[in-house]
C-alpha cells in the first residue's frame, strides 16, 4: 500500500513521546486522520501503527520500533473506546 502526502503537510509530532527526527509522524498522522491508503481503501489504527513500526525499523531505530507501535495502538484504541462510550451516553 501507499501513502501520498502532499506538499506541506504538517503532524503534530510526537504526543507524550520525544520529537524524533524521523517521517513515520507524518505517514501515522495522515493515515490516522483520514483512514486511508493512496488508492481509497480503509487504514485500520493496526495498519497505522505497523506503518510507524516498519519506518523506524528501516531507520534503524529498533529500540524505538517497538515502543512506538505499542504506544500509538494503544492510544488510537483508548481514543476509539472513549468515542465508543461517550456516544452512548449521548
Amino acid at each position: 500500500k501507499e501513502v501520498v502526502l502532499l506538499p506541506g503537510y504538517k503532524s503534530d509530532g510526537a504526543t507524550g513521546y520525544f520529537d524524533l527526527d524521523s517521517k513515520f509522524w507524518l505517514v501515522h498522522d495522515y493515515l490516522k486522520v483520514t483512514h486511508k491508503w493512496a488508492d481509497g481503501t480503509h487504514c485500520s489504527n493496526w495498519k497505522a501503527s505497523v506503518v510507524a513500526f516498519d519506518i523506524l525499523r528501516h531507520e534503524k531505530r529498533h529500540f524505538h520500533a517497538p515502543v512506538v507501535f505499542t504506544g500509538t495502538l494503544l492510544w488510537g484504541y483508548g481514543r476509539q473506546l472513549i468515542k465508543s462510550l461517550l456516544s452512548l451516553i449521548n
